[in-house]
């Protein structure tokens, strides 16, 4: 049985455009990875938001294939945001909108 194990990294994604609000949530988001066994990692997150539901794609720096479909998103209460990627394994985002940065923790 394989255990998952917390991926000790902050992530953060900065808005393109104009600072968003819950209901902008929305959009393309420049990603930046801190910390794990990979060091900071950049990429890419286009994200649509339909509350209770989020979709979109996440790519990163050095992922063979293009950007990986998010799925079980999820836009909760305030203005958080869970959802799940595979971009060149597991990776589960958990995080919250402050001002114009998205920040939260992937697990993995």
């Amino acid at each position: 049985m394989q255990h998952s194990r917390l991926c000790a990294a902050a992530v953060v994604l900065l808005a393109l455009g104009a600072p968003p609000v819950r209901a902008q949530m929305a959009g393309r988001w420049l990603l930046r990875i801190e910390g794990g066994n990979r060091g900071t990692v950049r990429g890419e997150l286009r994200l649509g938001v339909a509350p209770p539901g989020a979709s979109g794609t996440l790519w990163r720096e050095g992922q063979p294939g293009g950007p990986s479909p998010i799925r079980e998103g999820r836009a909760t209460a305030g203005d958080s945001i869970t959802f799940v990627a595979d971009a060149d394994g597991i990776a589960r985002f958990a995080g919250r909108l402050t001002g114009d940065e998205l920040r939260g923790r992937v697990t993995s």
